[in-house]
This record gives structure tokens, sequence and C-alpha cells, in this order.
């Protein structure tokens, strides 16, 4: 994994907060998360993530009418660059996070 300035040097705590799908700037198979306070276009609903201390997770889904859902769930280190998630819905069913890139502006993890 190319780390760009020590960047990803302590993903735990870099992708601590409330990132936002922004699907306008996916490219090459890699999915971009900004944080929540981003000026994102307007869209059609967002998936997130919003990464707490000690594990915990709120995940936000797109629900009816383009509007959000959210799910408690869990999150984990699984190895250097990987994050495996649980979400607390039996229509989620738990995933890696293969992340590529991690910094104050954006998460970046493969599609």
């Amino acid at each position: 994994m190319q780390a760009k300035n020590n960047e990803m040097k302590d993903l735990q705590s870099c992708i601590l907060g409330h990132w936002i799908h922004s699907h306008e700037e996916d490219a090459q198979g890699v999915m971009v998360y900004r944080p929540a306070n981003y000026n994102f276009p307007p869209s059609r609903g967002r998936r997130g993530f919003d990464f707490r201390e000690g594990g915990k997770l709120v995940f936000y889904g797109i629900g009816r009418a383009d509007g959000s859902e959210q799910f408690s769930g869990n999150w984990v280190i699984e190895g250097p660059n990987r994050v495996r998630i649980k979400v607390n819905s039996e229509r989620i069913q738990p995933f890696v996070l293969q992340v590529v890139s991690c910094n104050e502006q954006a998460l970046e993890v493969k599609q």
C-alpha cells in the first residue's frame, strides 16, 4: 500500500469521524469518502460511516425516497489497511474496507 506522507501511519485514529460517500469522485476502482462537513453537490442519497472510539459505528445507508437510514454497528482494524465492518442489520452482511488512503480531507477505499 502506498502511504502518502505518512498519512496512513495510524489508520485507527485517521478513520475516526463521520465520512460520507462522494460518489462523484470515485475513479479507477476507488471510492472516495469526505468528512460530513464537506460541501457536497446535490445528490439522491449518500452512504456513510461514523467511526467512533472503541470500535463503535453508525452506518448510513440510502433508505426509501432517497432518505438516509442509520444502523449501529462495530468496526475493527483487521490488518495494515483493512477495516472490518459489522452493521446491526440482517440486510447488510459484514464486509471489509480496504483503505487506499486516509487523511483529514478524504478516506479512499477499494471498491
